[in-house]
């Protein structure tokens, strides 16, 4: 009832935000936007929305779009990477926005650079390239 303690960060897909907000799916995917701001509100806290295309939202009302990933990250496990890379830099970093947003681009990077599809554990193993690679540039 209090929102999530400062700093957080929530991760869902679309259909754990319908569940969040007990609405039916289709609405979230029909309106992400719209969604993930009410999201961010009632739970005080920064939302990344995971998916082919991933939005993260603060509760200040600010939305902001990563570049398109690719389909085959839809698959189980690859949600569950993103939140794992959003959590690392979260702690890193300490900004929820900071860390959705960057752990979303590196996943985009991760699946242009490597033509799939992955499975997560195999994407996991590009990172660390990937990482540099950046870091390089």
């Amino acid at each position: 009832a209090d929102g999530c303690p400062p700093g957080s960060l929530l991760t869902p897909h679309p259909g754990e935000l319908a569940r969040l907000l007990s609405v039916p799916r289709e609405k979230v995917e029909a309106n992400p936007v719209d969604y993930i701001l009410v999201a961010a509100r009632e739970f005080r806290t920064t939302v990344l929305l995971k998916g082919y295309n991933q939005y993260v939202a603060t509760e200040s009302g600010k939305v902001t779009r990563v570049d398109r990933g690719v389909g085959w990250t839809a698959q189980a496990g690859s949600g569950d990477v993103l939140a794992g890379m959003a959590g690392t830099l979260l702690a890193q970093l300490r900004d929820p926005v900071l860390a959705g947003l960057a752990a979303a681009m590196m996943q985009v990077h991760v699946t242009t650079e490597h033509k799939g599809p992955y499975p997560p554990d195999r994407m996991v193993e590009f990172l660390p390239t990937c990482i540099g690679n950046l870091v390089a540039h």
